[in-house]
């Protein structure tokens, strides 16, 4: 079930304090415009056909491929309706397609149906009220050429297995106020051991020209108290086990902090020695899997948002399954928060490893494309989350396993701070 989360204004006046977003690989990501993609099934490959989106109600879609005559199951809530893309060989254009419910459901239409010309059809599926592991409906293509089997799986609690892993956000450091501040939000039972990482000089190495040349690290509880901070990581009392960790930074000047925290909500700070400026990366790497009870849910960042190069990148990984987040990018609604210099008006870019997979700039005005499929106004309200100002920026994306990039700037290249927020939308609240 994708739980609703309500921040209060507490909880949210946290998050500005808090941290997330992308690993090293990210950071070179350009920052030029491009076009999204138009949704669709992936092209068939002689190892992976029939292909399929599934679409989903919120307006997010997910590419799917089958292979051994199955494609994977697809997570569902219960009496969603799904609309289905399927693309077959052409060997099998203008042939009939059979649809076979087994296990419970609807297909809304036709259970039979002609391929087009390009071998193409769609139907929509609607899944039953009971969860159910997993709900099955046979796809029978060209009288019996081709059979494969679509499943879906109903959940009715958070899934245990899809979850955000290692994040991170590169921004530019100033000082006072405009220092980078992430947060993330710990969820589960028992504790989760992680480390953060403050990167600076390193990025040279990464086409970054203007590095912060020694960044410090403090590490915040929910009460503001700081927890852990380090500058330089080589002076850390566990510096063996960042070591072993294989997670060192690779300057000795850069800090790192590696600690067990039970559930709740925390804070990262990144600032330059003696008041010092430039290119930093703030990380968080989840050093355990899933199993250990805990997870990395909701993950923020607010930094000072410039032009070119120095705008706002952040970064993200899905593990284990497909998980659906929303991604927002917050800007004059801070001032209310008392947060100085407030970006006006922020747009963002959503990335994965290769394109442009998802833009918007005003989140009740949705830009289809990519990774979005339909409007998203509705379900962005219905979320709990749609932003208190009409200028912000928002997204709903359904996500395979993988890294995904955030890209903030401001409208016309202007400036300001921003918040970069990343919410797992399977996450329960605290």
């Amino acid at each position: 079930m994708r739980t609703k989360l309500h921040f209060s204004s507490t909880r949210l006046s946290r998050l500005v304090r808090l941290a997330p977003l992308i690993s090293l690989s990210c950071v070179v990501v350009s920052v030029a415009s491009a076009q999204l993609p138009t949704p669709s099934p992936p092209p068939c490959t002689p190892d992976a056909c029939p292909t399929a989106a599934i679409i989903f109600p919120d307006g997010t879609w997910l590419p799917q491929v089958s292979g051994g005559g199955f494609f994977q199951p697809v997570a569902t809530t219960p009496m969603e309706i799904v609309t289905i893309q399927l693309r077959f060989p052409l060997t099998l254009a203008n042939r009939l397609l059979i649809i076979e419910v087994l296990d419970g459901g609807t297909v809304l239409g036709p259970t039979e149906l002609t391929l087009g010309s390009d071998a193409t059809a769609s139907f929509r599926f609607q899944v039953s009220e009971a969860a159910f592991n997993p709900y099955r409906v046979l796809l029978i293509a060209g009288r019996g050429t081709l059979f494969t089997e679509m499943r879906f799986r109903v959940t009715t609690q958070q899934s245990s297995l899809a979850h955000l892993g290692n994040t991170s956000t590169r921004a530019f450091v100033q000082t006072g106020d405009d220092a980078i501040i992430g947060g993330f939000i710990i969820s589960g039972t028992g504790q989760k051991r992680l480390i953060v990482r403050a990167i600076g000089p390193s990025l040279v190495n990464h086409g970054i020209t203007n590095p912060l040349q020694n960044p410090t690290l403090e590490l915040h509880d929910h009460t503001g108290a700081v927890i852990a901070s380090n500058d330089n990581w080589m002076n850390a009392p566990n510096k063996q086990e960042i070591i072993n960790s294989g997670l060192a930074p690779s300057n000795n000047l850069e800090s790192a902090v590696l600690t067990s925290l039970n559930p709740g909500a925390y804070t990262a700070i990144v600032r330059g020695v003696n008041n010092g400026t430039g290119i930093a990366l703030v990380e968080v790497y989840d050093l355990e899997t899933i199993t250990s009870g805990s997870k990395l849910a909701n993950i923020s960042t607010r930094a000072f948002v410039q032009t070119g190069d120095n705008v706002m990148i952040g970064g993200f990984i899905i593990v284990n399954e497909p998980a659906r987040v929303m991604i927002r990018a917050i800007g004059p609604s801070l001032t209310q928060l008392h947060v100085p210099g407030a970006l006006a008006n922020p747009q963002l870019e959503l990335h994965d490893s290769y394109n442009l997979i998802g833009r918007n700039d005003n989140w009740q005005q949705t830009q289809i494309g990519g990774v979005v499929a339909g409007n998203q106004v509705t379900a962005i309200r219905n979320s709990g989350l749609a932003p208190t100002n009409a200028v912000e920026s928002t997204i709903i994306a359904t996500l395979l396993p993988g890294s995904y990039t955030v890209i903030v700037r401001g409208i016309n290249n202007t400036s300001g701070n921003a918040l970069v927020e990343v919410y797992d939308l399977q996450y329960n609240d605290l």
